[in-house]
């Protein structure tokens, strides 16, 4: 093996600013289970969810697909598709109308 002598190092640091985190923390999470239960049973129609949040809405609001949320396992087939807001609160046998008068209740608390 050759000799091999370092000629430096680079480092890279990202400290989000206050602005990033307040964006982060004011958003309201809100992730829909995608595992092949709740796809099948109605999470496919949930992800249109994001087009649905009413304009003044959708900056307080961040949608995201999740592969599973393991709640069959937990609960039962028959409440999925499952939907968690802000990583607690579980809403079984989601639709988009129970989907979106949640996010406008939440919404609705933070202002």
């Amino acid at each position: 093996m050759p000799d091999v002598e370092p000629i430096g190092a680079i480092m890279v640091y990202y400290s989000p600013s206050v602005t990033d985190q307040e964006k982060t923390m004011d958003k309201i999470k809100v992730e829909i289970c995608c595992g092949t239960a709740c796809y099948l049973l109605g999470a496919a129609n949930l992800m249109s969810i994001e087009d649905e949040i009413p304009a003044e809405f959708r900056d307080k609001v961040e949608v995201e697909a999740r592969t599973c949320l393991e709640l069959c396992e937990k609960e039962n087939l028959g409440g999925a598709p499952y939907v968690r807001f802000n990583g607690e609160e579980i809403m079984a046998q989601a639709t988009n109308e129970k989907v979106l008068a949640r996010i406008e209740e939440l919404v609705g608390g933070a202002a």
